[in-house]
């Protein structure tokens, strides 16, 4: 009979400190609820971003990297992740704030580096791609190195360029869009006679760019090689074309 006063007692003590709390408590495990329920990994975060960036809705997209980022900031993966997504939307400033960084810390992964550099220079932010070719390992990547030596050739920067381009072709081997930026870099920088040869291999390897033909041209005559200037001007093939 004791125990069981005893135990009626505690249930009734309980209950009414239940009564009395119920607010209280419900509040408490509605909030752990809540915690438990939003709680995600680097991940899940990363994953609401492309999420976000596949409604195609810019203001969507930018509220889920905030909330990302408030939740990890300075984590890499949601940095990249929010950082592309900008990038693939076309609002390359706000990615290039997002990994910008990672970029000059050589941190960034292929796929990602590949797209930013694209992106960077195909909208004309040239020195930032050199900026970002000439940091870390970033040159280990083909994709840098070509694009490092073509932002180079348009800022006019033909010595610098000249030497980027004879790597590339040591690394990739000869292609003539290759062959032909490093003998117009070397011909603009005040070499045309070194860069005859190479113009000469970019035009047996596409006959039909006139850039190219242009180029050679130009390197025959700055070279003072006016038969063979001459002899490529006349050629009946070209003028067919």
């Amino acid at each position: 009979m004791t125990k069981r006063i005893i135990i009626l007692i505690l249930i009734a003590a309980v209950s009414g400190l239940s009564y009395f709390n119920s607010e209280k408590i419900y509040g408490f495990y509605m909030a752990a609820y809540y915690k438990a329920l939003m709680k995600e990994s680097p991940g899940d975060a990363a994953g609401r971003i492309k999420n976000a960036a596949q409604t195609g809705d810019a203001g969507e997209l930018k509220t889920a990297v905030q909330r990302a980022n408030a939740a990890y900031p300075g984590n890499a993966l949601v940095l990249t992740a929010g950082g592309i997504a900008f990038i693939d939307a076309g609002l390359i400033s706000e990615g290039l704030s997002l990994i910008g960084p990672l970029a000059l810390a050589g941190e960034l992964d292929r796929l990602a580096m590949s797209k930013l550099v694209n992106a960077l220079y195909v909208r004309g932010y040239y020195d930032d791609v050199v900026s970002i070719a000439s940091s870390g390992s970033n040159l280990n990547y083909s994709e840098v190195r070509r694009y490092h030596a073509l932002s180079l050739f348009k800022l006019s920067e033909y010595s610098k360029a000249a030497i980027v381009f004879r790597r590339l072709l040591e690394y990739e081997g000869p292609e003539a869009d290759v062959l032909y930026h490093l003998g117009t870099s070397l011909s603009r920088s005040g070499n045309p006679r070194k860069a005859v040869p190479y113009l000469e291999r970019a035009y047996r390897m596409d006959r039909e760019s006139r850039h190219i033909r242009a180029e050679l041209v130009k390197a025959y005559g700055a070279a003072g090689m006016f038969k063979e200037a001459s002899g490529l001007m006349m050629d009946p093939g070209l003028r067919r074309r």
